[in-house]
């Protein structure tokens, strides 16, 4: 036998409610659902947590759907403001939940020890990359994937795996990236996540023989279709990693969506950007809500009226862009940038991540009084404290 953690065998999500938080395990694959079934019991899921969870515990087998659902009674503290740090620190329940440690035959932890590990990507560990203690170097991709997934000391990079096609958002790889995300968002060894394109190009948009093809099927098609794209965008808001995307070449119509919906914008001097398929007689609905709250009114309605295409330099100053860096150290400046923005510390991200977009549409007397929540929240933790000691620790120093 041999001992593995939780998140070689499964993904988990969770969600509370009052003083109960509802934590599910969701196994990767069918052949080992049993195997978590066996080993993630209520006792010992009890003791993993220890006094975090002051209440009972509470388990549901779901094999239509591979997964465990448990309910941590007592483990919000109460609930009320409490719930809100817990959630903005990525539902940090099943975080610790893909922590646990469980007993497998050796095979089987071989298997899933070598499952879709990969080579660390270029640069991983060169001079002036930060070096975030715990973070391991792995990769997980599934057969057939349209989305390659490889990680590097707390950053997960997800490459868009269609270069033939531009990077062509199809709905196979809408779904393979939404996995992708959703999976970086629940493995505490990611602290960010990248999204670039694989060749040339960042993403040409929407795959337009599936478009072709809705057109014949209906509305439904394409409502079917469009609102999976919009479930992508409206998850990585959700997803309280930070999340940037690497634009190489052409980030066009959907591709530039994707780009727009990521928190963070880095751009190689050569990209380009824009929605042009308003020539197509096709309107950029699914990215306005996100365009016009990056760049503004008038911005955004001569991006998507008249389809005009920016440099990397005006995408900057028109806001769709946070960062251009030259063609010939490109690479080694997206490297230092993500291995400093992965240096941050993850629960405080998190949390900013959550109260910044949280704050949409909120009055302004309501928006401060949820910052004084927050901020009171983010004091007590870990992270915090041992910052304000360490500083005030180097002060007495000098």
């Amino acid at each position: 036998m041999a001992k593995v953690k939780l998140l070689e065998l499964a993904h988990a999500r969770s969600g509370d409610k009052g003083d109960t938080a509802n934590v599910g395990v969701i196994a990767f694959d069918d052949e080992d659902y049993p195997l978590i079934v066996k080993e993630v019991t209520v006792e010992k899921v009890k003791r993993h947590f220890g006094s975090l969870v002051r209440g009972g515990v509470e388990r549901f087998e779901l094999p239509n759907l591979h997964a465990l659902n448990f309910l941590l009674h007592g483990a919000l503290d109460g609930g009320g403001t409490v719930s809100l740090m817990t959630d903005a620190q990525g539902k940090v329940l099943s975080t610790a939940m893909l922590r646990m440690e469980i007993d497998v035959p050796t095979e089987v932890a071989e298997r899933v020890r070598g499952r879709g590990r990969a080579p660390a990507p270029a640069g991983c560990g060169t001079a002036g990359q930060t070096d975030v203690a715990g973070f391991g170097d792995a990769a997980r991709q599934g057969e057939g994937t349209q989305v390659r997934t490889s990680a590097c000391r707390g950053v997960t990079t997800l490459e868009l795996a269609r270069p033939e096609r531009r990077n062509a958002l199809g709905r196979a790889m809408v779904a393979d990236l939404a996995e992708a995300i959703e999976h970086a968002g629940s493995d505490p060894e990611v602290h960010v996540v990248a999204i670039r394109g694989a060749g040339p190009d960042f993403c040409a948009g929407a795959d337009l023989g599936e478009v072709a093809e809705s057109q014949r099927e209906g509305p439904e098609a394409g409502l079917e279709a469009a609102q999976e794209l919009g479930g992508l965008f409206v998850r990585m808001r959700r997803t309280p990693k930070p999340i940037v995307a690497v634009v190489t070449g052409r980030a066009l119509a959907g591709g530039c969506g994707l780009a727009t919906a990521c928190d963070l914008a880095l751009a190689r001097e050569d990209a380009r950007f824009g929605y042009p398929e308003v020539g197509l007689g096709f309107v950029p609905a699914m990215a306005m809500a996100l365009l016009r709250r990056k760049v503004g009114e008038s911005t955004a309605f001569d991006l998507t009226v008249r389809g005009t295409i920016l440099d990397a330099g005006r995408a900057a100053a028109a806001g769709l862009v946070d960062e251009v860096f030259p063609n010939d150290d490109f690479e080694d400046r997206v490297r230092e940038y993500l291995a400093g923005l992965a240096a941050r510390p993850p629960v405080a991200a998190g949390l900013a991540k959550r109260m910044l977009y949280g704050l949409d549409g909120t009055p302004f007397e309501d928006a401060v009084a949820r910052g004084a929540e927050v901020n009171a929240l983010a004091r007590l933790t870990r992270e915090c404290k041992e910052g304000v000691a360490a500083f005030l620790g180097a002060g007495k120093g000098g």
